[in-house]
């Protein structure tokens, strides 16, 4: 009996932790009206396989993948290189159709929001 309830709130647990990456499953559109010129704005695709996220970045020309986004205890983290920097991104979902982070690189605090690209 202790193991039919132990594996009934294993999947529970499991399905609740799926709903919460539905919530960014998505193609974004970011605006980043404080980085630099040329990187204000592109898309962040955010996409998942296997029960793991991942995605890429569209910039300006550039299009660099993502190979893991992670759940953290209140936001979603990856890391990237564009041009050679380092970029550590920080992001949380605000409410349905919204994103709003931060990216951090080379010193640089910059915030951004998200929201559904058009299709």
């Amino acid at each position: 009996m202790k193991k039919l309830m132990v594996i009934i709130c294993s999947l529970f647990l499991c399905v609740a932790l799926q709903a919460q990456n539905k919530d960014i499953v998505n193609l974004w559109e970011f605006s980043a009206p404080d980085a630099p010129y040329g990187y204000q704005d592109g898309t962040f695709l955010i996409k998942e396989q296997d029960g793991k996220l991942s995605g890429e970045v569209k910039i300006q020309y550039s299009t660099v993948a993502i190979k893991e986004i992670k759940k953290e205890k209140d936001h979603y983290a990856c890391s990237f290189y564009i041009d050679g920097q380092a970029v550590d991104v920080k992001l949380k979902t605000k409410g349905k159709n919204q994103l709003e982070g931060q990216a951090l690189s080379d010193g640089m605090d910059i915030p951004f929001t998200c929201k559904p690209a058009k299709k």
